[in-house]
């Protein structure tokens, strides 16, 4: 599985017309895709176009301006998330037209999804959370599935903000993904805020732009979970696919499951993925969810944007502060030895410092991918 795109693309393109932000990028990333797809398409089963742009679009743009390397005036979130959405519905016809005859590959469209979930059962706060999850996620899913954004997308978004898609574009869109691929770490609680602003001081500021059409959206205290990586969240797994496999009834492929944590005795990393891969296969089990593909994130410790060196997900510890890049598993990937050999998801309690998470019993898993970036 290959993923074309993953926040790299040349810094000429981010100087002539600020990237994303400009629809002079679809043209380039079809070039660009098409020749991936010619050159190695032929080893290739699954690839995913662009990586999670939903949050793309709002992290890296909404830092520039942020540090001032840009005009918050500038930065649109959703008219970056418009030119990503076309630019992989294009990337997706080409490869069904040009190279799915003799290749056979498949094509899917990829979100991260913070999956909101109601405080209560008020109508209220249902609605408060529907709101976060379509203008968050379903913002960039919905038009590959059914071809134009989800109605609370256009009801919420201001006019001088939202750029509605033509009819030939609704019409390409349309059926334009195999697969739905999800990055998920983590998600939120939400209720509704009666007095037309909610407090956003747990909330990180790249959020900022998404959230101001979303005033009455009330966070708990772990709204620090829209960029926090380090929690065990035992029903996060089973919520984010059923929403998902509910809203698009499509093939799911995890592209991202991950937990940061730094030293070589990462027992919380194990705990981890055990219960979230537990919850997976009970969730396809009981509900009868397709997943396709399981992900980790990741397999060798890299570099996380922001965070730099300092944010490690690897199941396999790299020794950047010498230089010397040496590689040491971790305690963590003595989890998935376990796995591959037995064909059952281990058992691993968290430590007493993390979340706590009710015993499961281990369960049948087909197959567990490990995913690197691609360079």
């Amino acid at each position: 599985m290959v993923t074309l795109y993953h926040f790299d693309h040349p810094q000429s393109l981010q100087d002539e017309f600020f990237g994303w932000e400009s629809d002079k990028m679809i043209e380039k990333f079809v070039a660009y895709a098409d020749y991936v797809f010619k050159e190695y398409g032929n080893e290739v089963s699954l690839w995913t176009t662009i990586n999670e742009p939903n949050q793309y679009c709002m992290y890296f743009n909404m830092l520039f301006a942020l540090s001032g390397l840009v005009k918050a005036s500038d930065v649109n979130i959703h008219r970056c998330m418009h030119n990503t959405i076309l630019a992989h519905s294009k990337a997706y016809r080409l490869y069904q037209r040009e190279y799915y005859p003799s290749q056979k590959g498949r094509v899917g469209a990829t979100a991260l999804l913070i999956h909101a979930e109601p405080q209560t059962a008020s109508q209220q706060d249902i609605y408060a959370a529907d709101a976060f999850n379509q203008l968050h996620c379903g913002q960039v899913l919905h038009p590959v599935v059914y071809g134009d954004y989800p109605d609370l997308v256009k009801k919420l978004t201001p006019s001088d903000q939202f750029i509605p898609f033509t009819p030939e574009e609704k019409a390409e869109l349309e059926g334009s993904t195999d697969f739905i691929a999800l990055n998920i770490y983590d998600g939120v609680k939400t209720e509704y805020s009666s007095t037309g602003y909610a407090s956003r001081d747990n909330v990180p500021p790249v959020y900022d732009q998404l959230l101001e059409n979303l005033p009455f959206v009330k966070f708990d205290k772990d709204g620090t979970a829209l960029m926090v990586f380090d929690k065990i969240s035992p029903e996060i797994m089973t919520r984010s696919l059923l929403w998902t496999w509910s809203q698009y009834g499509l093939p799911i492929v995890i592209t991202e499951n991950g937990y940061s944590g730094a030293g070589l005795q990462d027992h919380d990393r194990a705990a981890y993925f055990s219960v979230n891969l537990r919850n997976l296969v009970s969730t396809i089990r009981d509900y009868g969810v397709k997943v396709w593909v399981y992900c980790a994130w990741s397999l060798i410790d890299a570099f996380e944007w922001s965070a730099g060196f300092n944010r490690p997900f690897g199941l396999v510890y790299v020794d950047y502060k010498s230089g010397s890049l040496d590689r040491t598993l971790k305690q963590s990937s003595e989890f998935f030895i376990k796995l591959a050999n037995s064909r059952k998801v281990p058992y691993v309690a968290p430590s007493t410092s993390a979340t706590t998470v009710s015993s499961l019993i281990s369960v049948f898993l087909p197959i567990v991918l490990l995913k690197i970036s691609w360079e």
